[in-house]
């Protein structure tokens, strides 16, 4: 014997009954039922004396070998799997419609319950008959709701990319770990290498802009791009005498603040 979870890819249907006997037989039994995955499906209530169930959760209307857009299996199925392989990026779509029909139920069981004890207390059969119209009522609910979120999750993810709310493009990427796998099996291949020329057209830019600078008496921009200048030609002659010079009037400036101003200013 072998414990596993319940919520596995081969669950074609699950309920969880819901039994109380303080309440009438017809009212207190309610089996809330699921199609396919347990944790991509949803449970809605039906209740024990239903005479009649959904169109589309009828046996025969479609197959393991027969799929068709009718049958509630066949729609949940349809969700489930475009979700596996995108599960991370999907299962907050779908969970935030699961919860958003479950929570209706369970916001209307109070009412619905009540309405049909009043109706047994004077005709069973109209309790019944409000008992299943509101079951089947349900179901159709979550399997028009769920085939149109089929269409929405492909419409939203095409592709492999993200559409927002407003069908603009989000690029997903790839996981971080993806990321650091590349680079530790191939990170040499992937380093961005410089252009012929590139480090001269870089230095002269360097060198421009701290002539510039300099003539415009600001001197720490001036001292960054000779920093600049040196970090990629760390012999040339010119940067280092320039650089001691702009150094030397910093400093005495500083100087000068301090005997005009004090220290502290």
């Amino acid at each position: 014997f072998n414990e596993r979870p319940i919520s596995t890819p081969q669950t074609g249907w699950s309920f969880i009954s819901q039994s109380r006997s303080h309440m009438p037989d017809e009212v207190g039994g309610v089996l809330w039922f699921g199609m396919d995955d347990t944790y991509t499906t949803v449970w809605f209530p039906v209740y024990a004396a239903v005479t009649d169930i959904p169109e589309n959760y009828r046996k025969g209307l479609g197959s393991l070998s027969q799929f068709t857009w009718e049958s509630a299996f066949w729609v949940f199925n349809a969700v489930a799997n475009f979700a596996y392989p995108r599960y991370n990026v999907v299962i907050e779509d779908i969970k935030t419609v699961q919860n958003q029909l479950e929570g209706q139920f369970l916001m209307r069981q109070k009412e619905v319950e009540e309405k049909a004890i009043k109706l047994l207390s004077s005709s069973r059969a109209e309790a019944l008959a409000f008992l299943t119209n509101y079951s089947k009522d349900a179901g159709k609910t979550v399997y028009t709701t769920w085939r149109k979120l089929s269409e929405d999750l492909l419409l939203r993810y095409v592709d492999g990319v993200k559409k927002n709310e407003h069908f603009k493009t989000v690029n997903l990427g790839y996981p971080d770990a993806f990321k650091k796998q590349i680079v530790q099996e191939a990170g040499n291949r992937l380093k961005v290498k410089k252009l012929p020329g590139q480090d001269a057209q870089t230095l002269g830019g360097h060198i421009n802009s701290a002539k510039e600078l300099i003539s415009k008496k600001d001197y720490h921009a001036a001292q960054k791009e000779l920093e600049a200048v040196l970090k990629l030609d760390p012999s040339n002659t010119w940067a280092q005498a320039e650089l001691k010079k702009v150094k030397n009037l910093i400093s005495a400036i500083e100087d000068l603040h301090k005997q005009n101003f004090g220290a502290g200013q």
